[in-house]
């Protein structure tokens, strides 16, 4: 081999590694990159019978320097990062808004009772009485607000959780079609580089919103397991993700995988972003609505109650228009009963006396000759009841279907007529209820009666077929899965009453069958209905005493109401205030134990990163180095060339 061809070979394979380093010094700022290196192997004659003599250099492969196991930790790292993040993220934006004054429940609460301590002084105050009613309506307002917010903060996390899932598809579809260029590149003499950089991008984005497992194939090609265990990516196939609405809780969102051939509902812990969003949304923020609920339906309820008990500036007690909330279970005290036509002086009221009698149904009750009549929506008669001079005795009642009718105060005349209402598919009671299979065509109900026993989880109740034959219901308490009655379907038409968790549960239309689930949601929707009914200040019952005997200036049932601020209202242990002060003290160590979580995943990450990028990523200084070395091969074997062309002018000058 000529001195001229060993000094080409030398000037290409120095320009071949010029190139190289340039390219590497050109990504120093691509993320994903991993640095290139040239391979050099000397060449020399093998002839047999002669001595082997060299006879230049040549390139091999271009080489990517990465380590697969530095890599996985970067994934790995990346997963946790990304979790821990995510649910900091939403914490502390709970957080805030749980301790902001402007929106603190304990804010309203403590003014509503500061109102009601002012109007003490002064029962008979139309001002002090009306200041009573505006603070309630503000206190209303705070828990209506913060539900709406709380409920604005889920549904954007269901989309960004919705966008996640997305981008998960978009980038599993992008790994398969990577692995396909990479399984037909396998064969030549030179590996896809750049695509298996675009590869390790693009698993770290994936690693980013849900956890992965990868697993080499010989073929160079990567498949994508979850942390379920289902695969994502097999070779140049990829799965899809989609996210629904959980059956078990529309609030709540679900991730199913698709293979095309079936689709599966992953279960919650998926890592990553996702999996983050799945945790806030199922164990933090489900929690805190059905507590804020808790402490909205004890305070409507024991609030009305003790007003019930009360006699108005009106001379009214336990009147429809004396109730200062909304009802807990059913349709508005002063909805109920509506007087449609004649001239009349009555306040009527109507009461439930028997939720297994009820139906979905509108009533008239008519006056006419000494005769009270009540008539269904169809105008078939349901009672009649004679009367002396058409009229009814403040405090006589009439009972019919469930529902019980009192006269409150005047008289009801000849010709007068009534519409009562107390609806059931919109009560409520029947929106504590999310079915989930309902073959049987049964309206279920959840009453709530007695408010201090509640809790603020969710319950399931399934109806499974009994031993003996018969189907039965199981009723099982979601926070701990502890099963909290059990018995015949039957008794569920009945009524059956779950006296340790403070609701009835009582099945309507038709006996519910094996197959049929549902879950209940006491306190779920708590917050949201708080609502002030009550407008005239003088319908406010602060005295004590009964219709017939009491004082306009005596305020003994308003110093029973102002107890109830201090009173352990809460599972009998915490009064309003300090119920929500205690969840508010909890969002705050959730929160405070996120943000250490999250800063020490994400050091975790950046020392997972650093420690990649030590063995793959650019440097500037050792790549300037090798500019220079690689400059002065190829100078230096131009040299070769030039002695090479000296030597040969030599020889043709002998001649």
């Amino acid at each position: 081999m000529s001195l001229l061809e060993i000094g080409k070979s030398g000037m290409q394979a120095s320009q071949a590694a010029l190139s190289i380093t340039s390219n590497n010094t050109a990504n120093v700022n691509t993320e994903g990159y991993s640095r290139q290196r040239i391979e050099f192997t000397p060449t020399a004659t093998s002839m047999p019978g002669f001595v082997s003599r060299g006879t230049g250099v040549s390139t091999g492969e271009i080489s990517r320097i990465a380590n697969g196991y530095l890599t996985s930790q970067v994934w790995d790292t990346t997963t946790l990062s990304a979790q821990r993040a995510i649910g900091y993220e939403y914490l502390s934006e709970l957080d805030r808004l749980l301790g902001n004054d402007s929106t603190s429940l304990s804010e309203g609460i403590n003014s509503f009772f500061v109102a009601l301590g002012a109007a003490s002084s002064d029962p008979l105050s139309l001002s002090s009485r009306q200041q009573v009613i505006s603070n309630a309506e503000i206190m209303a307002v705070r828990f209506t607000n913060l539900s709406q917010q709380l409920e604005d903060q889920n549904r954007l996390l269901q989309q960004q959780m919705d966008t996640s899932v997305q981008q998960v598809n978009t980038l599993a579809e992008s790994i398969a079609q990577y692995n396909a260029v990479i399984e037909s590149a396998a064969s030549g003499s030179q590996p896809p580089n750049n695509i298996l950089d675009s590869r390790d991008q693009a698993i770290t984005e994936l690693a980013e919103l849900i956890g992965v497992t990868v697993l080499e194939q010989s073929n160079g090609s990567m498949n994508i397991y979850m942390t379920s265990g289902q695969p994502l990516v097999l070779g140049s196939t990829s799965n899809t993700l989609d996210v629904r609405q959980n059956p078990s809780d529309p609030r709540q969102s679900e991730i199913l995988l698709d293979t095309g051939n079936s689709v599966a509902a992953l279960g919650r812990n998926m890592g990553g972003m996702i999996g983050g969003m799945q945790s806030y949304q199922q164990d933090v923020l489900g929690k805190i609505i059905n507590e804020l609920g808790r402490i909205a339906l004890v305070m409507s309820d024991q609030l009305n109650q003790q007003l019930s008990q009360g006699v108005s500036l009106n001379g009214l007690q336990g009147a429809p228009q004396s109730y200062l909330f909304q009802d807990l279970n059913w349709t508005p005290h002063a909805e109920r009963i509506e007087h449609r036509s004649g001239s009349s002086t009555a306040v009527l009221g109507i009461e439930i006396s028997d939720v297994v009698a009820l139906e979905e149904e509108s009533y008239t009750l008519t006056v006419n000759a000494g005769t009270f009549t009540i008539t269904d929506s169809g105008g078939d008669p349901v009672t009649t009841v004679p009367g002396s001079d058409a009229a009814l005795s403040e405090g006589d009642t009439i009972t019919f279907n469930g529902l019980e009718l009192t006269v409150h105060q005047g008289t009801m005349q000849d010709g007068n007529t009534y519409e009562i209402n107390v609806p059931l598919n919109s009560s409520p009671a029947a929106n504590r209820v999310v079915t989930l299979d309902n073959n049987s065509g049964g309206m279920v109900l959840v009453e709530v009666d007695d408010t201090s026993k509640l809790t603020v989880s969710d319950y399931s109740l399934a109806i499974v077929a009994g031993v003996g034959g018969a189907d039965e219901y199981v009723v099982t308490r979601v926070s701990d899965g502890q099963e909290i009655a059990r018995g015949s379907a039957s008794d569920l038409d009945a009524g059956v009453d779950l006296n340790t968790e403070g609701f009835d549960i009582v099945v309507k239309n038709s006996t519910l069958q094996a197959g049929d689930r549902f879950i209940l949601q006491p306190t779920r929707n708590g917050a949201g209905m708080v609502q002030v009914m009550l407008e005239n200040p003088q319908d406010l019952a602060f005295a004590s005493g009964t219709q017939s005997d009491w004082a306009p200036g005596n305020n003994d049932n308003l110093v029973d109401i102002l107890k109830l601020q201090n009173e352990g209202l809460i599972a009998g242990n915490f009064s309003l205030s300090e119920a929500y002060t205690q969840t508010v003290g909890y969002v705050g160590v959730l929160t405070a134990q996120a943000e250490i979580e999250a800063e020490s995943s994400q050091s975790l990450r950046q020392q997972a990163t650093a420690a990649r990028d030590s063995v793959s990523a650019v440097n500037l200084d050792e790549e300037a180095v090798d500019l220079l070395r690689f400059q002065q091969a190829y100078s230096a074997n131009a040299q070769i060339i030039s002695v090479s062309q000296s030597l040969f002018d030599t020889l043709l000058r002998m001649f």
